[in-house]
């Protein structure tokens, strides 16, 4: 038996090690705390966290970056205390200052187009905004913002001649400082090749993963029978969504409003609708058309799906007009924007699922706009340029056309 001495040694060494442990808690815990709190502004990161736990989607890598953010967050807050003032709403580079002060130290990017982003109260305006991290490669940091809901919009595009200053440490991570403040960004990963889960029909080639703002990963294909882009769900990493029936083919998503065809020959979930009013409010559940990974090589692809890219100086590399006043990129959205899910539900189901299957999903997710008479004026406008035998260049098969109803 355990003599009394020795027994008071254990106990004493139990009550070092619990309260150690609850020592270390505090440490931990307060800062979290702190960081959910105390700061002003709501940074995305952490809500697509919480979405993809929502849904039972964790990992000990998510709760680590999860838990690493927002401490980083709440011990400067302790320790800086930025000030809550927030500046007059038409001076971006104050603003830009207010925020980043604001940042946690660690921030994590996970959208795919890179952009991070905010939500915060000024004065009695509700502001949306981001950091644009695709261009950190080159030392600069975009910034825009606009009030809700009537959107009035401030941007500025930052670079070593602001003060901003950009180290890169490896392919995703960057640490940026501005006027004395540091903070380190993480940008999304780069995967190469297709989710397993996912299968390619033999004219389908896998372009990229998309994570979108919504928290819905997709997989964006293109077509080369048909010369078209779609995205696919990927399931890989689980789906934060509550995905319901609508009618015989279609699920509706109870979060996000997506709308899918399902295609059980090739098991496969086809984003098919969007939420206009979320288009119209450009909020997180506006279709993953803004979030193509940004470093992504698809000029001839966006020649062939949108002509118009032809057009005047055109696109680089990545679809991004050139020679425009701001920065703009082509939105790859092969989906449509519904007014009333039942009326959109009528119109997809009036498709004739019986024709071939690189028909069926162009016919499916082709762009309201995107008509022959449309391409017509298209073609007309290139040949007056000089650009048309571009086009036919690049393989582009008769099947496309029929597709199109041209």
């Amino acid at each position: 038996m355990m003599s009394e001495r020795a027994r008071a040694i254990v106990d004493r060494c139990v009550r070092f090690v619990a309260g150690m442990a609850c020592a270390l808690t505090m440490c931990a815990g307060i800062p979290i705390a702190v960081h959910f709190a105390s700061n002003p502004v709501r940074w995305h990161q952490f809500d697509l966290a919480l979405v993809d736990w929502r849904y039972g989607n964790v990992t000990l890598s998510s709760v680590a970056t999860f838990i690493d953010s927002a401490w980083s967050s709440g011990v400067q807050i302790l320790l800086s205390r930025p000030s809550r003032e927030p500046p007059p709403l038409d001076e971006p580079s104050k603003v830009f200052r207010y925020l980043f002060a604001w940042m946690p130290p660690r921030g994590v990017v996970l959208p795919t187009e890179g952009f991070y982003y905010f939500r915060t109260r000024m004065g009695d305006n509700e502001v949306w905004g981001n950091f644009r991290v695709a261009d950190l490669s080159k030392g600069m940091l975009s910034f825009a913002y606009f009030t809700v809901p009537d959107k009035t919009v401030w941007s500025s595009n930052l670079g070593s001649e602001d003060g901003l200053v950009v180290d890169r440490l490896d392919e995703v991570t960057f640490d940026v400082e501005f006027h004395g403040v540091s903070r380190r960004f993480l940008l999304p990963e780069r995967p190469a090749t297709r989710p397993l889960a996912v299968d390619l029909a033999p004219d389908e080639e896998y372009v990229g993963t998309i994570h979108d703002e919504s928290g819905m990963r997709f997989t964006l294909v293109f077509n080369r029978n048909t010369s078209v882009f779609y995205d696919v769900l990927d399931p890989t990493d689980g789906v934060p969504e509550t995905l319901e029936p609508f009618g015989e083919k279609f699920l509706i998503g109870r979060r996000t409003g997506f709308v899918f065809y399902v295609d059980e020959l090739w098991h496969r979930h086809l984003l098919v609708g969007v939420s206009l009013e979320s288009v119209k409010r450009n909020d997180f559940f506006d279709g993953p058309g803004d979030q193509v990974p940004f470093y992504l090589d698809l000029r001839e692809k966006l020649y062939l799906a949108y002509p118009q890219t032809l057009l005047g100086a055109g696109i680089d590399d990545h679809g991004v007009y050139l020679e425009k006043p701001q920065w703009m990129r082509i939105a790859i959205c092969p989906y449509l924007r519904y007014a009333s899910p039942w009326e959109l539900r009528e119109r997809l189901t009036a498709v004739d699922d019986a024709v071939e299957r690189s028909a069926l999903w162009t016919a499916l997710t082709k762009e309201w706009w995107n008509t022959p008479d449309w391409r017509a004026g298209i073609y007309s406008d290139l040949e007056k340029e000089g650009k048309l035998e571009v086009l036919s260049t690049l393989t582009s098969p008769a099947e496309a056309r029929e597709a199109f109803g041209e």
